[in-house]
């Protein structure tokens, strides 16, 4: 299975319903065959009555005597107690990793379509996901940054100046770099 969207509109085409979302994500986690998240049994579970908001979603009772525990596909990942579409999650997940220098709960909100208080609930469940499962990915992050001192062209001494310098030019300028790990 092999997710490189280009654009917004394959990866909408792709999950275009729920369904397709909690397909994919079975297929992720449990490679098209359920595991019991609480026990990890192996066993085949019971399939069962879905209940709550997502009525619509595959729901498991493990086959276990001991643990016997209702489970679905949300079970103990970032999405359990979520009232959230998988769909929004999955593309918020989309936004965060294609935007190119981050995203604030106000836009990622408008852009998936929920209140800016669930937006940032995403955004921190996701990063959050990200530190336990790829530490490297956010630990020893390097800041980098650039700039030009000196005056304006105009400002300068007449036999200091650059006649063919316009505008925000950088030339007769010092470049000062710094990077900070």
């Amino acid at each position: 299975m092999n997710f490189a969207f280009k654009t917004i509109h394959e990866f909408n085409d792709y999950f275009k319903d729920e369904a397709t979302c909690y397909q994919a994500f079975e297929q992720i986690r449990w490679e098209g065959v359920p595991v019991c998240p609480h026990c990890g049994s192996l066993k085949t579970p019971y399939k069962v009555k879905a209940r709550g908001k997502f009525k619509d979603i595959p729901s498991y009772r493990c086959a276990e005597r001991q643990c016997d525990l209702p489970f679905t596909v949300r079970t103990k990942s970032i999405f359990e107690g979520s009232k959230v579409e998988l769909r929004k999650w999955f593309l918020a997940a989309y936004e965060l990793s294609t935007d190119k220098k981050g995203i604030s709960s106000v836009e990622l909100a408008t852009r998936i379509g929920t209140s800016q208080k669930t937006a940032w609930f995403i955004n921190h469940r996701l990063r959050a996901m990200l530190k336990e499962t790829e530490p490297t990915l956010l630990k020893d992050v390097t800041q980098v940054d650039e700039a030009y001192v000196g005056g304006k062209n105009k400002n300068r001494h007449a036999d200091k100046k650059y006649s063919h310098a316009q505008g925000r030019s950088n030339k007769g300028k010092t470049m000062v770099f710094g990077a900070r790990d």
